[in-house]
């Protein structure tokens, strides 16, 4: 698998669900600061701290703010990070 971390302070390790890439373009201002991608995301639990309890279970999918996750660079690789209070709801039946 690669870099693994385990999570601590009521942190979830997370992995991002794929998005579909729109084919439209648009031309946009130079310094444009606009929206990066949309308000809420699911986001699958790879791993969390043990104080997070068993509400949240590995596996899970789970719907969070988009600029809540933390992103870690390790080796070249990009962990996802998110606290287990910026959990906005859990996908049931998915």
């Amino acid at each position: 698998m690669g870099v693994q971390i385990q999570p601590h302070n009521r942190y979830l390790w997370v992995e991002k669900t794929k998005e579909k890439e729109s084919e439209s373009e648009v031309l946009l201002p130079e310094g444009y600061q606009g929206k990066r991608g949309p308000e809420f995301v699911v986001v699958k639990v790879i791993d969390k701290c043990g104080s997070v309890g068993d509400h949240v279970v590995v596996g899970d999918s789970l719907v969070v703010r988009n600029h809540m996750i933390e992103s870690i660079e390790v080796e070249g690789k990009t962990l996802h990070m998110i606290l287990a209070n910026h959990v906005v709801g859990e996908l049931l039946g998915s």
